[in-house]
This record gives C-alpha cells, sequence and structure tokens, in this order.
C-alpha cells in the first residue's frame, strides 16, 4: 500500500487503496471510485471468477469443458500480459477489460473444482502454467530493462568525483576571497 503524499504531476493521486496493488505511478491502470483506487483487472477477475465458480457448482458442467475453459479462456489475457511486458502493446484500459473478462472464468472454473475436490491437479495445474508464463514474463522483462554497467564504472565515477571535489575546492577559494575582501583579513579565526 502506498502512503504517497504528493502527487506526481499528471497522475490521480490515491492515497486510499483497496485491491490496488498499483502505486501511483501507474494511477491509469486503476479505477478512482470516491478517492479509493480499485485494480481495473481485479475489478473484473474477482467477480467474474466467483459468479462463474457459483455457476459452475450448480450447474456441474461436463469435465471436458471445464478442462478446455481452464487451458483456453486465460490465452488472450496471457497474451496480453506479455504483449504489454516485452513492450510490443501499449497499456488499454478497454483491451485489459475484455481480456480480462474473457479470462475471468478460467479462474472461477478452478475455484469450483477446488471446492469440491480440494488441491485437484486438475485445477492447479492450468492456474500454475498461466501464472508461471507471466510470472517468468514480467521476470525477464524487469531483467531486461536493468541498464547495463558498463566495465569502466569506476574510473568515470572517481574522475567525476574528482572534478566535484575541484568545482567545491574552486568556490571554498571564492568564498574565502569574497570574505577576506570585506572583512580585510583572513576567513578563518
Amino acid at each position: 500500500m502506498s502512503h504517497h503524499t504528493h502527487p506526481i504531476p499528471g497522475s490521480v493521486d490515491h492515497e486510499r487503496m483497496w485491491l490496488a496493488h498499483h502505486g501511483p505511478e501507474h494511477a491509469e491502470r486503476c479505477l478512482h471510485l470516491h478517492g479509493v483506487a480499485v485494480c481495473r483487472r481485479c475489478a473484473v477477475l474477482y467477480p467474474v471468477a466467483v459468479l462463474t465458480a457459483l455457476v459452475v457448482l450448480l450447474t456441474d458442467p461436463p469435465s471436458a469443458v471445464l478442462l478446455a475453459a481452464m487451458w483456453l479462456l486465460p490465452v488472450p489475457m496471457v497474451l496480453e500480459w506479455i504483449g504489454e511486458h516485452r513492450g510490443r502493446l501499449a497499456y488499454s484500459p478497454a483491451r485489459q477489460v475484455a481480456v480480462t473478462a474473457l479470462g475471468a472464468p478460467a479462474l472461477g472454473v478452478a475455484v469450483a473444482i477446488h471446492a469440491v475436490e480440494p488441491f485437484s491437479l486438475a485445477a492447479w495445474v492450468p492456474i500454475v502454467v498461466w501464472t508461471a508464463v507471466c510470472a517468468g514474463t514480467a521476470a525477464w522483462s524487469w531483467w531486461r530493462s536493468v541498464p547495463e554497467v558498463a566495465p569502466d564504472w569506476e574510473q568515470h565515477h572517481l574522475a567525476d568525483e574528482a572534478a566535484r571535489r575541484a568545482r567545491l575546492e574552486g568556490l571554498l577559494a571564492d568564498a574565502d576571497a569574497s570574505w577576506s575582501e570585506r572583512t580585510g583579513g583572513p576567513s578563518t579565526p
């Protein structure tokens, strides 16, 4: 949870967050309801998943349909995730809502299966696979965004520090000279 007290220019300041794991720098990924930030994907994912779980529990569809739903419905959402994290797709709230609404029933099916048969591999394997794909993509994206360190960084750093020290010594010498001129004596007692 962010306790950001100074809004970033151009962003919506949101101190109170509910289901918002995005900081103020990603305010565009949230719905803002009366000053409360709600993650847009979560606002669609969880209600649709819960509704789907209830429908599955009440109607008991065939297992083949449920398995196909868990493997196929998340594909557009995962492809969008990969596209955004690889820099191939710009963020789009409408697209995010659409692919989340399409993929959310897969989570609901998994929850329904888990409710009837706890820790069933049929429910957990698709969830773990799709989560691993998304987490792996996010990790790869983060790793690729870390700037490379030049092999001679230390020499550049030392040269920059020496130049800063020389400028500081020059400023101090100028201040001493100015003080001496004004007071008619040395700057130090």
